[in-house]
Parts: structure tokens; sequence; C-alpha cells
């Protein structure tokens, strides 16, 4: 059996407090530019320049083929989940007599 780790000092736990939080700040505060702004641009600029293309017929086409697949699939989920079985359950101790090889 693994001997009991010792218990952290209030000196370890204040620098890897420290440490941990040097990290989140390099890790997750956004750099700035140099003139204080910073360097990710907003999403409206990214908007007026990105110009608008309507997808074409065979894209539309495709996709509303694939909705109607979609739709018909769980359609026909529904009404298979909604009929009752046609068939009893099967004996669970008949078949491990069988598979155990009892006559």
């Amino acid at each position: 059996m693994p001997a009991p780790k010792p218990r952290p000092t209030r000196e370890s736990l204040e620098n890897q407090d420290h440490s941990i939080k040097a990290r989140k700040s390099e890790l997750f505060d956004a750099p700035e530019a140099a003139g204080g702004v910073p360097a990710a641009r907003p999403f409206r600029e990214y908007l007026r320049e990105t110009p608008a293309a309507p997808l074409s017929a065979g894209w539309k086409a495709a996709l509303w083929a694939s909705a109607v697949v979609v739709g018909l699939l769980l359609i026909a989920s529904l009404l298979k989940g909604r009929s009752p079985r046609t068939g009893p359950d099967p004996d669970p101790a008949a078949g491990a007599g069988a598979a155990a090889g009892q006559d």
C-alpha cells in the first residue's frame, strides 16, 4: 500500500495559486494591439466584408430531399414505436437451459 501523501503547506498552496493565475492570464486574456484595441475584429466588420452568396438550385434541391427523408424516417419511427409487439417475450429460463446443454 503506498504511503499517504503529505499535506501541502500554506506556502506551496500560495505558490500554486499564483502559478495558476499567471497561466490563466496567459491563456485566456485577449492580447491587445499597440493602440490598446483588442486584436480581434468585431463581428459586424466581418459581416460587411463577406458577400452574401445564395445557394444554387442543386444545393437547395439536395437539402430539401434530405429534409424529406429525415421527415419520413421520423414519421416511420413514431408509427413503429406506437404499435404493439407482435409476439410474446421468450422465456429466459428455457433459453438458459438449452444453452447449458440440458435436454
